[in-house]
């Protein structure tokens, strides 16, 4: 990767992350659950799993 990883994070990418490691959040398949409910934002996850930082 030739870009530094925290400028190519959204704001967003950044506070979802934050949810997941807070326990509020869960990936579950090819989405992410806060408090049960599915995020709106459905390219999050594949952002994610391009920069690392979601396995697989």
């Amino acid at each position: 990767m030739t870009t530094d990883l925290a400028t190519t994070l959204t704001a967003r990418d950044r506070a979802v992350l934050a949810t997941l490691a807070s326990g509020r959040g869960a990936l579950v398949g090819d989405r992410i659950l806060v408090d049960g409910v599915p995020l709106a934002d459905q390219f999050v996850v594949m952002r994610l799993r391009d920069a690392g930082l979601l396995e697989a």
